[in-house]
C-alpha cells in the first residue's frame, strides 16, 4: 500500500487533471474521450478510498498510543503512591529503631552488615510564630525569613522573638 503523502499527491494530481478536463471541455467538448469523466471519477474514488483507509489506520495508531499514554500516566500515579508509602514506612522504621536505641541508651551499634548510630544534627531554626520575627530577618521583594541569620544570632546569644534554636537527631545507616 502507498504512503499517505503519496496518496495525497495522487489525489491532488487527479484534482488538477479534473480542472484541466473542465477547461478543455469548455473549450472543445469533443476533445475529451468517451467515458473520460467516468474513469476520472473511478480513479478519484479509489484514491479517496485509499486515503480514507490510510487515515483510518493512522487514527487507530493514535488511539492505541493515546491509550498507552493514559495507562502510563495511571502507572506513574500508582508508583508515586507506592513510593510515598514506602518512604513513610522507611521513616517509621527509622523512628522506631531510633526510639528503641534511645530507650536503652545505645547510641551506636555495629552489626556484621551495618553501623547504626544516632548523631546530633546541626542546629536548625524552628519558626514557631512567623508574625513575631523581626523585619531584619526578611528579604525583599517577597518576605522570606533568613533562617541562617536567625540561627547565627541565636547562636551568639541574641533573643529572636518567634524563633528558637533546636537540636534534633536522626538515624544514620552506613
Amino acid at each position: 500500500m502507498s504512503k499517505l503523502y503519496e496518496i495525497a499527491d495522487k489525489y491532488n494530481d487527479l484534482m488538477t487533471l479534473i480542472d484541466f478536463m473542465q477547461v478543455a471541455e469548455m473549450e472543445d467538448p469533443e476533445k475529451l474521450q468517451e467515458g473520460a469523466w467516468e474513469r476520472m471519477e473511478q480513479a478519484l474514488n479509489e484514491v479517496q478510498d485509499d486515503f480514507k483507509s490510510k487515515i483510518d489506520n493512522i487514527v487507530k495508531i493514535i488511539e492505541n498510543m493515546d491509550t498507552d499514554r493514559l495507562m502510563i500516566e495511571m502507572e506513574i500515579e500508582r508508583l508515586e503512591k507506592r513510593k510515598a508509602r514506602i518512604k513513610k514506612v522507611v521513616e517509621n522504621l527509622k523512628d522506631y529503631a531510633k526510639m528503641q536505641m534511645l530507650r536503652v541508651n545505645m547510641k551506636k551499634i555495629k552489626t556484621s552488615l551495618f553501623d547504626v548510630s544516632i548523631q546530633a544534627n546541626p542546629p536548625k531554626v524552628n519558626i514557631f510564630n512567623e508574625k513575631l520575627i523581626p523585619q531584619k530577618y526578611y528579604v525583599a521583594p517577597e518576605p522570606v525569613i533568613l533562617k541562617s541569620l536567625i540561627k547565627e544570632d541565636l547562636k551568639n546569644g541574641e533573643i529572636v522573638q518567634g524563633a528558637e534554636l533546636i537540636q534534633t537527631n536522626s538515624l544514620r545507616i552506613k
